[in-house]
């Protein structure tokens, strides 16, 4: 199993949008946040199990889409880092 570490802004990113979905349904938010952090196993398990990011050209920046959102990361030598989540029609660069 590989070490699957958030940074900050990755955190955050997660804590802003479920923040945004709870003002319509707090139970929403739960179910989509639960639905994230349950990424952090599989990519620990399969660390290549998303898809190379199409806008980068390395083929280490992964991703893995859940529900509308893109979870992105970086596979690194000893450790998987979460790079940021954002809504599949938001621009990444």
């Amino acid at each position: 199993m590989t070490k699957v570490l958030w940074t900050e802004k990755s955190q955050l990113r997660v804590k802003e949008i479920g923040d945004y979905i709870a003002f319509d349904s707090p139970q929403a938010a739960l179910k989509w946040v639960d639905a994230i952090l349950e990424k952090e196993a599989l990519m620990s398990a399969n660390p290549l199990i998303g898809r190379v990011v199409p806008e980068f050209d390395n083929k280490n920046i992964r991703e893995l889409i859940v529900k509308n959102f893109r979870l992105i990361y970086e596979v690194k030598v000893s450790k998987i880092e979460v790079l940021t989540v954002k809504h599949c029609k938001e621009n990444i660069k």
